[in-house]
């Protein structure tokens, strides 16, 4: 199966699962999947499945990635021009999806191997508007990120309120809350009712500190 046909099978099966956001679709259908996965897992690609990483993580299966990140496309600002902070770099799939939304994308980690691994990932598809760093995402310097949209491909206790009583604050922010267990996507804009809607799959919880693995 080409790369064309393996994405047109994805963005079908994500219409089918109810993804109906036409600009997080054309980003997937714009980013293989595939050259996001460990050598071996290739193939399952084009399944809505998670797939494994380094570092004992997975990449999120496609449609809680679209869950998470097609809350961006509301963002009031021009999405050419916005920044985003991504909290759970993974293998960089996330990332790529998000800078084909976006004009700029930091993305961080807290292992060093899912940082080179995502660099490399990113490079090789020919995405630039992303830098990747290595950090802990519940780390002081984290919560104070000024970025107008916050997105987290992780599982987080509580939403902090660092974030929402910093100045000037984010347009967006987009987490999933609770436990591994139970968790839910809840999506913040100012002014706005959080918006509380069920995940998909679970995602692994948010882990504090520095890995080199």
């Amino acid at each position: 199966m080409s790369s064309d046909q393996t994405a047109a099978r994805l963005v079908l099966a994500l219409r089918q699962s109810g993804i109906t956001n036409g600009r997080m679709l054309e980003a997937i259908e714009s980013v293989p999947r595939h050259a996001f996965a460990k050598p071996g897992f290739k193939a399952l690609s084009a399944e809505d499945v998670h797939l494994p990483l380094p570092a004992g993580q997975t990449v999120a299966p496609p449609i809680v990635t679209a869950q998470i990140l097609s809350p961006v496309t509301r963002s009031p600002g021009s999405l050419a021009r916005e920044r985003a902070f991504l909290i759970g770099a993974g293998g960089g799939y996330s990332a790529a999806l998000l800078a084909r939304l976006v004009g700029h994308v930091t993305a961080i980690d807290r292992s060093a191997e899912l940082v080179a691994f995502a660099r490399h990932n990113l490079s090789k598809t020919g995405i630039g508007n992303v830098d990747v760093l290595h950090a802990d995402g519940l780390s002081a310097g984290a919560l104070a990120d000024t970025s107008p949209l916050i997105v987290v491909m992780g599982t987080l206790a509580v939403l902090p309120s660092e974030w929402l009583e910093r100045s000037p604050g984010p347009h967006l922010i987009a987490a999933p809350i609770g436990t591994f267990e139970k968790a839910e996507l809840q999506v913040w804009a100012p002014g706005e009712p959080v918006e509380v809607s069920p995940l998909a799959s679970p995602l692994l919880p948010l882990r504090p500190g520095l890995s080199q693995a």
